[in-house]
């Protein structure tokens, strides 16, 4: 186990499906259910779908490995049912040979790939509030994540990522490029867009942040979405705290619906958006003890995006309270009821959601291509995941080679080594990143 362990943070794999928490990290706690999240929930990302539609052997063999070297018990695949061409590519390598790992298949809901969420769909246990799967012996990791960890337990290195370039562009596409590519750069090779006047996502429109074309795509991006200016998604992202307060005052009319339809809440864990919203005027400017509820938020954005008539952002309180608030109580208890007893109706149909966000003629496929593109200069963050940034191994003017460590953490600390994507000379070192050139 402790060779793997090495193997994978050596290559510096993280989970790139959510926030990157560190994967040795994970796979070192005790658990007997590993769930493999490929759900994919958010809207117009296709890059989950293309490593599972491509890499289906080499998942399953991946599986295996940690199966039989772990000694875990169960192993699950979880993907939309809607996912044809995924589950079509996975069922063949799992009847290909023995191999007791479960295809389990979920509705088109959002937001499926919450682990919480998933855990539960999956296993039918409930994480504690404030908690994480590995309480309950429940490990879950991305699909792209386990291509990393095969490829890191085969000596390759995390250097790409699988990503999906979506919304304002002539053709949706999925393609793999390296870590740290320019954004601006990329759609340029891609062709560019079919207007202007656009702002960039990174991730879904649900829980992506706004990105300048000048930065470079990190291990977690998902996908480059380009949305119009005045498109609901886009303005949300813009509010600042004094908007957002003086809004929800003047607005919020105590309806519930935020509440009624949160993931969290459904699941019985102690967090009420619509009690927070109530406390606005406090913001910024006092506590209340309700605003220790906002710790438990994942961010989905289903309060604001989905459920609102007034399109307050609770999501957008709450992450402010998480960013600033540190919580003042031990890890709450769960609702008394457990999973609410509509649960089931309250999910978020994925056709819906897309429907109610204005984003149906955006919804195109994005089919994988190989890009004919010579990447000549990356820009690689040194915080792309959970813990501290990584501390820089090279320095200006000295030449690296594709694959060579560049940064790792510092000992003892929560972090993940990071290595050049590609051949050739930094150029600086920046406070926030490592420039390569060729």
């Amino acid at each position: 186990m402790a060779s793997i362990l090495d193997s994978i943070r050596s290559a510096g794999v993280v989970g790139q499906g959510g926030g990157g928490f560190p994967t040795h990290v994970k796979l070192a706690g005790r658990f007997d259910w590993l769930v493999v999240n490929g759900a994919e929930c958010e809207p117009l990302l296709y890059a989950d779908q293309a490593i599972m539609e491509r890499h289906a052997e080499a998942l399953v063999s991946t599986l295996l490995r940690l199966k039989r070297d772990l000694g875990i018990a169960r192993v699950s695949l979880a993907l939309k049912e809607e996912y044809e061409r995924a589950v079509a590519a996975l069922s063949r390598a799992l009847a290909s040979r023995e191999t007791g790992i479960e295809l389990f298949l979920l509705g088109a809901f959002y937001p499926s790939g919450d682990e919480h969420l998933l855990t539960y769909e999956v296993t039918g246990r409930l994480t504690p509030p404030g908690g994480i799967p590995l309480q309950v012996g429940v490990v879950t990791v991305n699909v792209e994540t386990l291509l990393n960890i095969g490829r890191a337990l085969d000596g390759e290195p995390v250097t790409h990522t699988y990503l999906t370039l979506g919304g304002l562009v002539e053709q949706p596409v999925t393609v793999r490029v390296p870590v740290g590519t320019i954004i601006r750069d990329l759609l340029q090779a891609v062709g560019g867009i079919h207007r202007g006047g656009f702002a960039l996502l990174d991730g879904g429109p649900m829980m992506g942040f706004l990105r300048s074309p000048n930065e470079g795509v990190t291990k977690l991006t998902k996908g480059l979405l380009l949305l119009p200016r005045n498109h609901r998604v886009i303005r949300s992202r813009l509010l600042t705290l004094e908007q957002i307060r003086t809004i929800g005052q003047s607005s919020c009319d105590d309806c519930k619906r935020c509440t009624d339809v949160c993931p969290r809440y459904l699941i019985g864990h102690p967090l009420r958006p619509h009690l927070i919203m109530a406390q606005l005027p406090l913001l910024g400017r006092g506590y209340h003890p309700i605003f220790e509820e906002a710790h438990l938020c994942c961010e989905c954005n289903v309060c604001e995006l989905w459920s609102c008539p007034c399109e307050l952002s609770p999501r957008a309180v709450n992450a402010w309270i998480r960013r600033n608030l540190k919580p003042r109580r031990p890890s709450p208890k769960p609702l008394p009821w457990g999973v609410h007893p509509w649960y089931q109706q309250r999910k978020v149909p994925t056709a819906a959601l897309n429907d109610r966000l204005g984003l149906n003629g955006m919804d195109r496929f994005a089919p994988f291509e190989e890009l004919d593109f010579l990447v000549r200069r990356v820009r690689i963050a040194l915080k792309q995941n959970v813990g501290l940034p990584a501390k820089p191994l090279v320095q200006p003017g000295e030449r690296v080679g594709r694959g060579q460590p560049i940064a790792e953490p510092a000992p003892d600390q929560l972090g993940a080594m990071l290595h050049a994507s590609i051949e050739g000379t930094v150029r600086s070192l920046e406070p926030d990143f490592i420039e390569i050139v060729k």
